[in-house]
């Protein structure tokens, strides 16, 4: 007969499974309520995301004109200016007439019935050559079902599109008023955003103003480095894209390329996706110019991704391939249950900086909390340059690995070489260094970096605003924190 335990170790069991349920019960519980809030709070919410969308992109040509000595004020209603000049020229390019844009996308949502009739045509001719096969009572029916669905999809999606032009200006209209106010409130950030960023500082607690250093370091290296390296990419695949179609002779050229370009916002898959498109679209029209535009534009995009992309994301978004293609399906999970198919692709979009992130912030408090060198430069997800290594036997610098630039990998030879920079590219959307002095050009060494943090704390609580003042653009993402250092 087993003993029973005394009264008070069955009274503290208890207690901690009443505790551990009702946690799991409390987390459901906000978990819902947080879904529910954003529901009925969307547009405050959408507000302040695109102000900080909008704060991202303008807040350097702001610190640009403060350099220059030109006022904040006047700095930021310049850079509202510049940007409002680059979407009026691209609202021309994109709607004026002259270049037909929007000619071509009607002419391509009316092209959808004839393209699924076509290739119901090419299936029956496909059928007719392989009757025997295609005699099977179940595979015809099966065929006949399928085509009738796709011709049904097909000419419901013509007519929805024609229909549904109110539907589509009520919400233009209801996001048009959300960017409106975004604006307002961005501009007053960008005015206020040195000052604000200091303020931010003082409300984190002395012990931890480092892991606020590393976190604000980290964000903004990612996403300035993401949104600026992405926003290259598709609008130099998009361009190339565009001359080559219009040269080849693809219907629909223009709108074509700005699908390709468009879908390369989506890393790893996103360059296949708008490549099968254009593809299907072209072949319709004629088999070679099928495969013309398929070689053109693997061409293409494979120079984009090799000699231009790891260039520019060089040190700020340095993602193993197995890690980005788990974020890419979570991210879309996630974002389809809150917000359906839109949802999903926002999701997709942002989880590649997520879980940059998220791996900086393991790396820092991994090597903080137990003092062992996590990042190595044979590292495969922890790849990078440790700071360790510049002097043997002392404690990692978990600061300077988290946000430490990728090492300089060997140079591939022979076949490597050409699997490195052909093949590889196109399969993995390379995200991260391209191997030619990243840790030079894109980012610092950590011992450079110990060196300037430790600059910076001899005098950082006396000399805050005077930094503010010579480097404004440091200041603009909450960089200007006085790091106190616990002797090693």
């Amino acid at each position: 007969m087993d003993r029973q335990l005394p009264s008070s170790i069955r009274t503290d069991t208890a207690k901690r499974h009443f505790y551990q349920v009702w946690s799991i019960i409390g987390i459901v519980l906000i978990i819902a309520a947080a879904g529910y809030v954003s529901g009925v709070l969307s547009t405050p919410i959408a507000i302040v995301v695109w102000a900080a969308i909008f704060v991202l992109i303008l807040r350097k040509p702001v610190a640009f004109f403060e350099a220059h000595g030109i006022p904040r004020v006047l700095g930021t209603a310049l850079s509202y200016l510049l940007f409002a000049l680059v979407l009026g020229l691209l609202g021309i390019v994109m709607f004026s007439p002259a270049f037909g844009l929007g000619d071509q996308l009607s002419s391509l949502i009316a092209s959808v019935p004839s393209y699924v009739q076509e290739a119901t045509r090419m299936w029956n001719d496909f059928s007719a050559r392989y009757a025997d096969i295609m005699q099977n009572t179940r595979v015809s029916e099966w065929v006949d079902s399928v085509s009738s669905s796709l011709i049904s999809w097909a000419n419901d999606f013509a007519a929805s599109s024609a229909t549904g032009i109110v539907e589509f200006g009520a919400g233009l209209a209801n996001s048009l008023m959300i960017i409106g106010f975004a604006l307002v409130v961005a501009f007053w950030l960008l005015m206020e955003l040195p000052a604000l960023s200091r303020e931010v500082s003082r409300l984190v607690p002395e012990s931890r103003r480092e892991g606020f250093d590393m976190l604000s370091r980290t964000t903004t290296r990612i996403i300035d480095g993401y949104l600026l390296a992405t926003l290259a990419v598709c609008t130099i695949v998009g361009i190339a894209c565009g001359i080559l179609y219009i040269v080849a002779g693809v219907p629909n050229a223009g709108i074509l390329a700005i699908i390709v370009g468009v879908f390369n916002v989506i890393p790893v898959i996103g360059h296949w996706i708008g490549l099968i498109l254009v593809v299907v679209i072209a072949a319709f029209t004629n088999p070679v110019l099928a495969l013309v535009v398929f070689i053109g534009t693997i061409v293409i995009q494979e120079a984009v991704y090799t000699f231009v992309q790891p260039k520019l994301m060089a040190n700020s978004v340095d993602v193993h391939p197995v890690l980005v293609i788990l974020a890419l399906f979570i991210g879309s999970a996630a974002g389809s249950a809150v917000q359906g198919l839109f949802g999903s692709v926002v999701g997709m979009l942002i989880s590649i900086p997520v879980a940059a992130l998220a791996k900086a912030l393991f790396v820092y408090y991994y090597e903080r909390g137990m003092g062992l060198q996590v990042v190595a430069e044979d590292g495969v997800f922890f790849k990078g340059s440790p700071s360790s290594q510049e002097v043997p036997g002392t404690k990692p610098d978990a600061v300077a690995d988290a946000i430490a630039p990728a090492p300089k990998p060997k140079k591939p030879t022979g076949a490597a070489a050409w699997l490195t920079t052909s093949i590889s590219p196109a399969l993995t959307g390379k995200l991260g260094g391209d191997g030619k002095g990243s840790a030079r050009k894109a980012g610092r060494s950590s011992a450079s970096y110990r060196h300037e943090r430790g600059d910076a704390d001899a005098g950082a609580d006396a000399s805050a605003q005077g930094r503010a003042e010579a480097n404004p653009d440091r200041t603009d993402v909450g960089l200007d924190v006085s790091v106190s250092r616990r002797q090693k």
